[in-house]
């Protein structure tokens, strides 16, 4: 079974998605940039994309459906 997939490089925000995905006994493929998620992007049921990599991502790889982008805020 395919599992969802994160990509991001901010250690904070995917220790707060893995444990999101752990509340929810969800396993997840993780990323740290494009070149790593490209193994998992055409099969993951859901993909979770880091805001800072989103540039990164268009033009690289296939445009899909199942696609959620996050990001932090500064306040």
């Amino acid at each position: 079974m395919s599992r969802p997939l994160v990509i991001s490089h901010d250690t904070a925000l995917l220790d707060d998605l893995l444990r999101l995905a752990a509340a929810a006994g969800v396993d997840v493929h993780v990323a740290p940039d494009v070149d790593a998620a490209r193994a998992h992007w055409r099969t993951a049921p859901l993909i979770v994309l880091d805001g800072a990599l989103a540039s990164a991502v268009e033009g690289r790889l296939p445009r899909r459906h199942g696609l959620g982008q996050i990001g932090r805020a500064h306040v």
